[in-house]
């Protein structure tokens, strides 16, 4: 009951753990949360205001059409700005990305094509990279793909 009073009045959280491996890790998740909180700052901003939310406007010369294709790939749960942009600088426009998932020999190979497309978060002695992941390569495959307009996209 003390910690829960202690945690309503002064807005603290209290983690309860029981071996020094559990603390380390915290420890390891907590400094890795504090030091990577500016670059995801930063990213907030640009996809809020950078890309426009709500609507992208394309002229009659095609400007925006990156922005559009971005946009869309935002759409699926968990892809950040990051990794929307990593896939459109790979493949800039849904076309060359369905032309590509076209000369693959078979859909396991399209399921991996873009999964190990390079990531970069953050800048400076912060950045980090990563990978596209099997699992969202597997469901812009799917989206891009199916020939289904019933197939739910998991």
């Amino acid at each position: 009951q003390a910690i829960t009073d202690n945690q309503l009045q002064t807005d603290v959280m209290v983690y309860l753990l029981e071996t020094s491996e559990e603390l380390s890790e915290f420890v390891r998740t907590f400094s890795k949360a504090v030091a990577e909180k500016p670059a995801k700052k930063d990213r907030l901003q640009t996809a809020f205001f950078d890309d426009g939310v709500s609507t992208v406007k394309v002229d009659k010369n095609g400007q925006g059409l990156l922005r559009v294709w971005k946009q869309q790939l935002l759409q699926f749960k968990n892809i950040s700005p990051d990794i929307a942009d990593a896939i459109v600088q790979a493949y800039p426009s849904p076309h060359l990305l369905m032309e590509a998932y076209r000369k693959c020999n078979d859909s396991n190979e399209q399921e991996k094509l873009i999964e190990n497309i390079v990531v970069r978060r953050g800048a400076g002695v912060l950045e980090t990279s990563r990978r596209v992941g099997k699992e969202m390569s597997r469901r812009i495959c799917t989206f891009v793909t199916s020939s289904n307009p019933n197939e739910v996209i998991k």
